[in-house]
Formats: structure tokens, C-alpha cells, sequence
């Protein structure tokens, strides 16, 4: 949802700006900013418009620019002449658009971060790594970085979306297969069985079940529909309270929670390759996306505010567990902090890859168990006390 919200800065200035969120992550937001908070009110205009609207870039198509602008510094060539370049080269019409007012803004002597603030098409990471590349000059490796950045986050939701891919057919392909045997099969045994066959409580259910499918079969699907519905409200007003379950829960929690460290600390390293403190790294990483594992972040920024390091910080947060923590100290220790923060998100990639595949292999067997439950259950509750009569009667029969 999108937020209108107005505070109030230390200094007694208002601040009017469209959040997007829930109504508690977007509080927390303005919180975090050291804001106060004078009003929230829903902009139900933006959030239709950005319903049916596709104003962002995807992951690929930013990885392939910023590689192709990398290489293009790479090759000697001046920002300008790099982005006419592959203005030139492109096919997408967005970028193609996103490239023309970038040449405009660099020409008019705009910095990178302006230039690419005014397309409103990049996300916050961008605008940061390209504001500290470009007061470094070290523009040609933060690009580099970026597209790489990029890359990962696309593959990761097209692993995760992949990986749901075939569950979701397997239990839409049972569910309409439940409904077409209880509708179709179901009545059609129902009035062959022998009359003592339907005294069994079982038998009773899946005929009234049956029953209730073909006459009000609307009533289902809206009450389907309804419960969508609450359940997505119910998230979105109790997604803290309800995460503490979730996070508990085994396998799903632990791929949640691991792939909430892959994306903390690959921004991370990538803030921090591109020059930018600690503090404003995880900033601008609960502000992009607030979340519950994000939100954590607060309690870490306040701690280091007040003199802890980063790796006592995380190490009094029982949520980030040793391997982070103890890695983090190295990197302190060391002076080498954005290649230790590499290694953990690296770790916990490599982690969430063995989440998703095992949810998946456990995932499967379970929605085939419950079809075979079912068919088992229409054998039992028909086909044997059907069997059971036809045999009754046949020859030899006293």
C-alpha cells in the first residue's frame, strides 16, 4: 500500500513524501529517519496506478546496462559517449527512454546521482553507489559491481519463482481433480452403493461434500476469495507479530530468514565497495525495503550511534547468529569488512539454495500423500462396498 505521510524534521521543517508499505513498516520508517510523525493517510491513487503501470526497470535489463556502461568506461570512453552509446544499441523501449533523459541530465551538468534520480526509475542502491563512485572516481568498478548486483537479484527470483512453479501446478492440478471426482464420480457411485454403504460417516461427508459442490459451487470460490483476502489483510496489519511464528516454523522459516541475510549483506558489500559508511548503508537498506529481517537493522545502527562496533552490535542481536558476527569482527579487524561481508552473503546463498530444495522435496511428497489420501479414501467409501455387493451376488452366491 502507499502511504501520504507528513512529518517533521528536528529542525522544525515539514517533510510531505509517498511511502510505500504497511502503515506499521512505513511508521517505522519515518522513525528511523528521525522524523516525527504528524499525519498518515492512504494514496489509493498511486496504488492503482502502480497496479497497472510498469515504471522499473527488471533486474536482467539493469545488469546488461550496467555491464555494457562498465565496460564502456572500461574502453576509455566518457560517461556521455557510453550512455549515447548504448542508447543507440538498445531495444527497450523504457531504457531506451531512461538513456535519452540520462544524456540530457549529464549534458546540463547534472551529477550522477541527480541525473539518475530524475529518470524514477532506479532504486535507491543505485543512487547511492553512484554518488560515492563519483566523488572516489572509481565510477568504471561501482558499475561493474552494480551489474552484478543485478544479476544475482534476478536469478534469485527466478530460482525462488521456479522453484514454486511446479508445487503450484501439482496442487491446482489435485484440487481440480478433488473437485471433478466429487462432482462428477462421486453422485454417479452414490446412487449404485449399497444402502448400508452410506451409513458409514466417511461415505456420509464426501457425498454431502459432493452435494454442496454442484449447487453452490460459487460459494466455495467466493469464500476461497474471502479468505485470500483476510489472510493478506491479516499480513499486512499483524506481519510482525505473525513473522515471529513464522520464522519458527521448520524449513520455510529458515529459508526466510537465510535469504533475508543474502539480501542484507549483499547490499552491504556492495554499499560498502562503493564507499559508503556503515551507518548509511544500513540506512538506506531498511528504508528501500523494510521488512522484518531488515527491520533489525535499527537496533544495530543505534547500537554503533553509540560506540559498539559492527560485530558486538550484531553479536547482542540473538537473531543474527555466530557465523555473521564473528566473520564481521574479522573484517574489523582486518580493515577488510565489504570482502567479509561477500562471504556471508555468499554463505547464506549457497544456504537458501539448500532451504529451497529440500522445502521442495518435502513440499511434493506431501501434496501426493494427501491425493492419495483422497482417492484412497473414494475407494474405500465406494469401489469396496460396490465390489463387496457385485460379489455378493454372483454365482455362489447363498
Amino acid at each position: 500500500m502507499y502511504w501520504n505521510v507528513t512529518s517533521l524534521t528536528k529542525m522544525g521543517s515539514i517533510v510531505n513524501q509517498t511511502l510505500k508499505g504497511a502503515r506499521q513498516e512505513v511508521c517505522t520508517q519515518v522513525k528511523f529517519n528521525d522524523l516525527d510523525l504528524i499525519s498518515i493517510h492512504p494514496d489509493y491513487k498511486k496504488y492503482f496506478e502502480n497496479v497497472f503501470k510498469k515504471g522499473k526497470l527488471s533486474g536482467y535489463v539493469l545488469s546488461s546496462f550496467f555491464k555494457d556502461f562498465s565496460r564502456g568506461l572500461k574502453s576509455g570512453l566518457s560517461a556521455q559517449e557510453a550512455i549515447t552509446s548504448l542508447n543507440e544499441q538498445t531495444t527497450n523501449p523504457l531504457l531506451k527512454e531512461t538513456l535519452r533523459k540520462l544524456s540530457i541530465s549529464i549534458i546540463d551538468g547534472h551529477s550522477f546521482k541527480d541525473a539518475f534520480a530524475h529518470t524514477n526509475v532506479f532504486p535507491l542502491i543505485v543512487l547511492s553507489a553512484l554518488d560515492a563512485a563519483e566523488r572516489s572516481g572509481n565510477l568504471t568498478e561501482v558499475t561493474f559491481i552494480l551489474s552484478e548486483y543485478f544479476k544475482f537479484m534476478n536469478e534469485n527470483k527466478i530460482r525462488i519463482i521456479k522453484s514454486l512453479i511446479y508445487p503450484a501446478c501439482v496442487f491446482i492440478a489435485l484440487t481440480a481433480a478433488s473437485i471433478v471426482i466429487s462432482i462428477k464420480l462421486v453422485p454417479q457411485l452414490n446412487s449404485i452403493i449399497p444402502a448400508q454403504a452410506e451409513e458409514n460417516l466417511s461415505t456420509r461427508f464426501i457425498i454431502g461434500y459432493a452435494a454442496f459442490m454442484q449447487s453452490y459451487w460459487w460459494i466455495a470460490l467466493m469464500g476461497l476469495i474471502a479468505a485470500v483476502f483476510i489472510l493478506i489483510k491479516m499480513w499486512e496489519y499483524k506481519k510482525d507479530r505473525l513473522m515471529k511464528y513464522v520464522l519458527k516454523l521448520p524449513l520455510l522459516g529458515s529459508l526466510i530468514k537465510e535469504n533475508g541475510f543474502v539480501f542484507i549483506f549483499l547490499n552491504l558489500y556492495v554499499y560498502q565497495k562503493s564507499g559508503i559508511n556503515i551507518i548509511a548503508s544500513m540506512t538506506n537498506i531498511y528504508s528501500n525495503h523494510p521488512n522484518y529481517v531488515t527491520h533489525r537493522l535499527i537496533d544495530i545502527k543505534n547500537k554503533v550511534n553509540q560506540g559498539y562496533s559492527l560485530g558486538d552490535a550484531l553479536k547482542s542481536d540473538e537473531f543474527f547468529p555466530s557465523f555473521i558476527y564473528m566473520n564481521v569482527k574479522k573484517g574489523e579487524t582486518t580493515g577488510n569488512l565489504y570482502q567479509y561481508f561477500y562471504e556471508i552473503y555468499q554463505y547464506y546463498d549457497q544456504r537458501s539454495r539448500d532451504s529451497i530444495e529440500s522445502l521442495i522435496t518435502f513440499i511434493n511428497p506431501a501434496l501426493l500423500t494427501i491425493a492419495v489420501s483422497y482417492l484412497g479414501l473414494i475407494i474405500s467409501c465406494f469401489i469396496l462396498p460396490l465390489y463387496s455387493s457385485m460379489s455378493g451376488t454372483g454365482p455362489g452366491f447363498k
